[in-house]
């Protein structure tokens, strides 16, 4: 069945508008990494309306999301290369920058590193404050800085490369990647420094962290790593990948549109041949595949290189220069959009003394199409130059700018430093004071205002940095959050050896400075109980405007070893200076440390000065101050316990005397008399209970250190047990039991067991304890129950002493009774069985049973008398006894007994 022509003209359409809008779509089913260059306006007035601001760059999609400081705001897709948004009147309400970068959604996609928008009021002449931030390194050099926020607090942070040679010899080189955290008030924190280098930043594994690259030039690796950051300020360990024989430079941006940043190398062989660019796509974990070589024929020497949207398709392209001899110009290689280039053509013809150091492209005509700053390197000329772009990968010829006694640029950088909505450019100048072969350095950083039209007024030169050495690399930003445009600039003083690099900070606009020398007090050989003379700091407000002083204070572990006076008065007009006088007045022998801390207005307050002191004579030092020895048994000795003496002056400390006391605890000194300086010995100590419970004494040492003598508390617990009666005395008669509560208790924690036994009372009697063996638990007292038993009168036999042992035998009552009774049914038997007579047989049994009976009351403790013969006054006594060992706790309790 055929097509009709109205349904084929449909189609025909469709295909047409879907393959007219690919450049403006995500390749491969995922959207690219967007990159930003430049906004347009780049800066507004604080206050005013609400305007819509415009975004020229690439890897735009129609999802695309534009962010003020993180916030979405109304979008509208123009382009790959070109977004609107939106911007309320309420954002520029007040002076700041604002943070603006592109979001694209998943797949792929990601965040765009941002671009910047001043909120500030124009001005015609910018005026800035400098100050140096730091001594970076003290090595050979330090590379050009980059700006970003490392740890996501919304400031700005500074990274860079250095190394720690002494010399000019490579080899001797360390390399470090560095990151200064800024304050927000223009200040920086110390440098956070890991071994490596940066040569670029990015997000390389999408995790919303920046991340750094740093190539390996001249390790033999030809590799790039790829420190992965933590979001804090702080570098992982290097992820390694190849990069091609001699990789020199690098520039970073998503060539293949796959949502992952990609590498793009520029090569030089240290061994010769043809330079060459390699392509390293990223595989979005830090990691790159293996690289794809370019060769830019027929360019032979590649001296400078940059990327961009320089034809303005949407894609990645490449512009570089050859420096050589035989071709000089510069090449322009289109991107593919797929990770390819296309073969480099001219774009540019470089006539001699043109300059052939590409710095940085821009748009300097507002026109959203990207120009090239160009600068020559000495000792050629003097040249800057402005190659305006055609927006088709050519170039028209420089616009030259000269700058009179200069041998080159280091760098440059393109910002809006007046905040008239033009970008200005900011560039550093070299100049020689002295020839070869002993030159003589100077090194300046300045600005040319733009006039919107890619030409630039006449240089402005700030002040030269003092010592002056050579400018390596400038950046621009907002550094203390007023909207204005702010320079961190790098500086190399290769006058040495040793040779030096430090950050010196431009700040723009009325700013107080203070300079606070020197950095750290050192107070020696300072007598005990004495002053020393006054060292002083100078503060200076080295800025442009007064400062408020809040006042000194010393702080620190050892602050009262310090005191100050100061002369700054609540306000330090500019130009003005005053002082701080710090004296050191030690109570003790020893090493001291703190700092002078000075409040102000100015940037990186507070300032501090670091303070030490050392004292002359010998030092005693005890540690611990106090030992606390474990529970020991009454009468034994337990392990020692240390104490150490530190002689911490520097004359050999006398030690006069070693005691303890109570004698609850004993010594062992084996420190002898005499401890040479910076020496320690030890002395023993042990804990030898004479009573139980808690112990406590004191440890002394005489020595001549100033404070002697020193004391160590001591304190112990001894472990017994005590026995104690709940009711001492009883009274029973005979035959009866006495019983008695006794109480174990444990004293000092003891916790052990204890036998108990007992003896004592009358003749006969028998005492028991139960428990017999009672356990203490360390705490409470256990009870025991003693119980003594008496026993009875008894029989006393006929004749009272007249046997002939005159010994009586008692028979308890109930058994006499018993036998009267038995006596009398044998006699009721025998008269009913013989007949006898009743009346003289009864009358025998009662004088049996009155004999009987008269017998049995007799008693007490004479021979003949009627008396109890067990009645009396004893003393019963309990002992407890615990054995360990050769330790043995005896205790006795002491119990009355009487018998009636």
């Amino acid at each position: 069945m055929g097509l009709k022509p109205r349904r084929v003209c449909v189609l025909l359409v469709s295909l047409c508008v879907s393959f007219c809008a690919l450049p403006f779509q995500a390749r491969g089913g995922s959207n690219p990494v967007p990159q930003v260059n430049p906004i347009v306006p780049s800066s507004v007035a604080p206050g005013g309306p609400a305007f819509s601001i415009t975004l020229i760059g690439t890897g735009f999609v129609s999802t695309s999301v534009v962010n003020w400081n993180g916030g979405a705001l109304t979008t509208h897709f123009v382009s790959a290369t070109k977004l609107t948004a939106d911007v309320p009147a309420a954002n520029i309400a007040s002076p700041g920058s604002a943070w603006i970068t592109v979001t694209n959604p998943a797949p792929g996609g990601g965040t765009s590193l941002p671009a910047f928008l001043r909120i500030a009021a124009p001005t015609s002449s910018p005026s800035f404050v400098s100050y140096a931030q730091s001594t970076i390194f003290g090595g050979q050099g330090i590379g050009v800085p980059f700006i970003g926020d490392f740890n996501n607090d919304g400031k700005l942070d500074l990274a860079f490369g250095a190394d720690t040679a002494t010399d000019l010899v490579e080899a001797d080189q360390k390399l470090f990647a560095c990151i200064e955290l800024g304050n927000g008030d223009g200040s920086f924190q110390s440098p956070a420094c890991t071994p490596g280098n940066v040569s670029a930043i990015g997000d390389f594994n999408g995790d919303g962290k920046l991340d750094v690259v740093a190539l390996n030039y001249n390790d033999g690796t030809n590799s790039v790593s790829v420190y992965l950051g933590n979001g804090d300020g702080t570098l992982q360990s290097p992820i390694k990948s190849p990069a091609g024989t001699g990789p020199l430079s690098v520039n970073v941006g998503d060539v293949n549109g796959d949502g992952k940043l990609d590498l793009i190398v520029r090569n030089q062989p240290l061994s010769g041949g043809n330079n060459f660019i390699s392509i390293l796509i990223g595989n979005g974990d830090g990691t790159f595949q293996a690289p794809v070589q370019y060769s830019p024929s027929p360019a032979t020497f590649l001296q400078s290189m940059l990327v961009g949207d320089f034809n303005r398709d949407g894609n990645i392209d490449i512009v570089f220069t050859d420096g050589g001899s035989q071709h000089p110009a510069i090449y322009f290689a289109a991107g593919n959009g797929d990770g390819s280039f296309q073969p480099a053509v001219v774009a540019h013809a470089l006539t001699p003394n043109e300059p052939t150091n590409l710095v940085t492209a821009a748009d300097l005509h507002g026109t959203g199409t990207l120009d090239l700053v160009g600068t020559e390197n000495p000792p050629n000329d003097s040249l800057n130059a402005i190659f305006s772009g055609n927006g088709d990968g050519t170039f028209q010829a420089p616009v030259e700018y000269s700058f009179g006694n200069i041998f080159g640029d280091n760098g440059a950088a393109v910002d809006d430093v007046n905040a008239d909505g033009k970008l200005d450019l900011v560039i550093f100048q070299g100049a020689t004071t002295a020839p070869p072969p002993t030159p003589s350095y100077i090194s300046t950083v300045g600005y040319q205002l733009g006039n919107g039209n890619g030409t630039f007024q006449t240089p402005v030169d700030l002040t030269t940095p003092t010592p002056p050495p050579i400018s390596v690399g400038v950046v621009t930003g907002d550094f203390n959050g007023d909207g204005k445009v702010d320079m961190a600039v790098v500086l190399y003083d290769n006058s040495g050896p040793p040779y030096e690099a430090s950050l010196q900070i431009y700040l723009q606009g009325a700013v107080p400075v203070i300079t606070v020398s020197p950095a750290a007090l050192a107070f020696t050989g300072q007598a005990v109980n004495t002053t020393s003379p006054a060292q002083i700091i100078k503060v200076a407000n080295t800025g442009t405007t007064a400062l408020t002083v809040s006042g000194a204070t010393i702080s620190g572990a050892n602050a009262n070893q310090f005191g100050q006076t100061s002369t700054c008065g609540a306000t330090l007009a500019a130009g003005a200076s005053c002082q701080v006088s710090v004296t050191f007045a030690p109570t003790s022998v020893g090493t001291f440390t703190a700092s002078v801390s000075i409040a102000d207005s100015a940037i990186g307050t507070p300032q501090t000065v670091a303070l030490s002191g050392s004292t002359s004579g010998a030092g005693g030092a005890v540690s611990p101050i106090s030992i606390a020895f474990a529970s020991q048994y009454v009468g034994t000795t337990g392990l020692p316990q240390t104490v150490t003496v530190t002689n911490g002056g520097n004359t050999t400390l006398t030690i006069s005397n070693v005691a303890a006391n109570p004698n609850d605890f004993g010594v062992l000194n084996s420190c002898g008399s005499s401890l040479a300086a910076g020496a320690s010995c030890s002395i023993g100590v042990f804990f030898d209970p004479t009573t139980s419970g808690t112990r406590t004494g004191t440890l002394t040492i005489a020595d001549n250190a100033v404070g002697s003598p020193f004391t160590v508390a001591l304190s112990g617990k001894g472990e017994d047990f005590s026995l104690a009666a709940g009711s001492s005395s009883a009274t029973v008669s005979a035959g009866q039991t006495a019983n008695y509560t006794l109480s174990v208790a444990p004293v000092g924690g003891f916790a052990q067991s204890v036998a108990l036994t007992c003896g004592g009372g009358p003749a006969a009697s028998t005492c028991t304890v139960s428990p017999s063996t009672i356990s203490l638990s360390g705490a409470a007292a256990k009870t025991a129950m003693v119980t003594v038993t008496t026993v009875s009168q008894g029989l006393t036999l006929p004749f009272g002493s007249g046997w002939p042992t005159a010994t009586r035998y008692r028979l308890p009552p109930l058994t006499l009774e018993l036998a009267g009774t038995l006596l009398l049914m044998v006699l009721a038997m025998l008269l009913l069985r013989e007949r006898l007579r009743w009346a003289p047989v009864f009358a025998l049994a009662v004088v049996v049973c009155l004999g009987m009976t008269l017998t049995s009351c007799g008693g007490g403790s004479g021979g003949g008398g009627g008396t109890n013969p067990q009645a009396g006054t004893y003393t019963v006594t309990v002992t407890g006894n615990f054995t360990s060992g050769s330790t043995t706790l005896t205790h006795a309790a002491k119990l009355t007994l009487v018998v009636q």
